[in-house]
């Protein structure tokens, strides 16, 4: 994609897969404040059934749509057969995640212990010094599929965990065939089955646990918008090389392959992602898709969403704290607006809670990419 005006600068496609991100990330942040106004609202101002929270609901979904993003971007290291070190991609990446994380990691810990209490386990009870570095060491490492508790901590947690998942299978399977990686993922799939098969036939013990922990790392149900985020820079790639005819008459050839993505897909869509609803997931993906597009081609608004996307790591993790806060603050304080009720209460409060998130995580995002993230990128590119 790509921005043609007359007499203005053109967007990049790696600026126009920042648009996405933005475009993401706004519908994230927009379904968490949906939530949060309703919160806010007077009981029954809006039933979850209602056609109003179904739609909104359905932007939780900007999430998968990172995950195709992340697969696009795996695939054309995997095409270029990028000469990357291990050292190299692991810095990138580690250097990339591994500080923020930490950073709102210690926040959603020292919080948890003095107001919020939003740690289950630290509920009304003192813990020793071991417990909480041991805890923290579970969260910091990606280990919270071992335990239901830490599975989301930090707020989002959950997300960048898989995100991880991604990268090692990618890593292991970069320099083979596509074949290859087919079956890797079809054998992925059977774990989940078999995992699926022992939990629900055990009531207890090691290998109850072994797979509800297995289950919980959330791969199987993501793959699906990774794997279709890397065929789509391979066709993308593909196309622009050979042309459209070219394809057809390859994947022709390539009969078993075709079968074997047919069997893949099917089994994706028998499991259930992290968020449910599988089938709604890829549709809310391409609906995201098709509003991307037309954004870039307005060169100021696109600009907003390519900086938005550009820091989106940042807004994912800030905005659950400020919603957090707002919210906690709008309920004990007990706002209110008399005139307005029912839906268009709480669409005042969405568009207001939506605005403060994305401002404020905006605002603050900027300078921590100058003065903490882009140091750690900097040094990443120190490793070859």
């Amino acid at each position: 994609m790509s921005l043609a005006l007359a007499g203005a600068p053109t967007v990049k496609r790696s600026g126009a897969l920042d648009v996405v991100r933005g475009v993401a990330i706004v519908a994230v942040i927009a379904v968490h404040s949906f939530q949060s106004a309703v919160a806010i609202a007077p009981a029954g101002s809006v039933s979850i059934d209602s056609k109003l929270f179904v739609g909104f609901s359905y932007l939780r979904f900007g999430v998968e749509l990172f995950f195709a993003l992340s697969g696009w971007l795996m695939f054309s290291l995997y095409r270029r057969n990028d000469s990357a070190t291990s050292k190299s991609y692991w810095a990138r990446r580690i250097l990339r995640i591994w500080p923020l994380w930490i950073l709102f990691t210690v926040i959603t810990f020292v919080i948890s212990f003095t107001t919020l209490n939003y740690l289950v386990p630290f509920t009304g009870s003192s813990y020793s010094v071991l417990e909480i570095i041991s805890s923290f060491l579970l969260c910091i490492f990606f280990l919270g599929w071992f335990s239901a508790t830490f599975w989301n901590v930090p707020f989002g947690g959950w997300s960048i965990q898989v995100e991880i998942g991604h990268y090692l299978v990618f890593w292991f399977v970069r320099n083979r065939s596509i074949r290859f990686i087919l079956f890797t993922i079809l054998a992925g799939y059977l774990t989940y089955f078999t995992a699926q098969y022992f939990f629900e036939n055990t009531s207890s013990g090691f290998i109850h646990d072994l797979s509800e922990s297995w289950i919980r790392f959330g791969l199987f149900g993501t793959w699906p918008f990774f794997i279709a985020g890397g065929l789509a820079y391979l066709a993308h790639a593909s196309i622009r090389q050979s042309g459209f005819k070219n394809i057809t008459e390859n994947l022709g050839k390539r009969w078993d392959l075709v079968v074997l993505v047919g069997l893949i897909m099917i089994l994706a869509f028998s499991v259930p992602i992290p968020q449910g609803q599988s089938k709604e997931a890829a549709v809310a993906v391409l609906v995201l898709l098709l509003v991307s597009w037309p954004i870039t081609k307005v060169l100021r608004l696109s600009l907003i969403f390519q900086s938005w996307g550009r820091y989106s790591y940042f807004m994912y993790f800030i905005h659950f704290w400020i919603l957090h806060f707002a919210v906690n603050a709008a309920v004990s304080r007990g706002w209110n607006i008399g005139f307005l009720s029912g839906g268009l209460l709480v669409l005042f409060y969405f568009i207001a809670l939506a605005s403060l998130a994305i401002l404020i995580s905006w605002a603050i995002a900027i300078p921590s990419w100058k003065l903490f993230e882009s140091k750690f990128l900097v040094l990443a590119k120190k490793f070859r």
